[in-house]
């Protein structure tokens, strides 16, 4: 796909939570044998989506929308869409260079400084994570607790 027409292809943009678990990342946890950057943020729960959908047309017309993450209420992170490194149609011509993207695929266009492994701010069970994007609106999420091995053995 050329850059030109990328937009084309986009159904719209939403909200996400891109969690990792860094321990994991990191070859920490004892829960895996080596470090893997992609089971880091696989895990059942990982990668929240929502709660709308800002069509194409829209992102199109609006294209420095702000976006906010809070823990626990204190601001981590605020940025725009028009700091991106790459803009998104360029991020869709090269990714389709690479792999067959298919409908209802969904890319994310990368993570505003402020992320807390820099200064070692981790998130630990109960922490409330707020990520919101102008326009679209604010994604909340409560940080469980890792599932025991009892748990993780019993679940279906």
């Amino acid at each position: 796909m050329i850059e030109d027409d990328a937009w084309d292809y986009v159904a719209g943009g939403t909200v996400a939570n891109d969690l990792s678990a860094r321990d994991v990342q990191a070859g920490e946890s004892t829960a895996v044998a080596m470090p893997s950057p992609a089971l880091a943020k696989g895990f059942d729960g990982f990668k929240p989506l929502g709660p709308a959908l800002l069509s194409a047309d829209e992102l199109c017309r609006h294209p420095a929308l702000e976006i906010t993450t809070e823990v626990n209420g204190v601001i981590r992170q605020r940025s725009s869409t028009a700091e991106l490194i790459f803009p998104v149609p360029r991020l869709l011509s090269y990714l389709s260079s690479l792999l067959a993207l298919e409908p209802g695929d969904v890319i994310l266009t990368g993570t505003p400084a402020g992320t807390g492994v820099a200064d070692g701010r981790f998130l630990t069970p109960g922490d409330v994570v707020s990520v919101t994007v102008e326009r679209i609106g604010t994604l909340t999420s409560v940080i469980a607790a890792p599932l025991t091995d009892a748990e993780r053995r019993a679940a279906p």
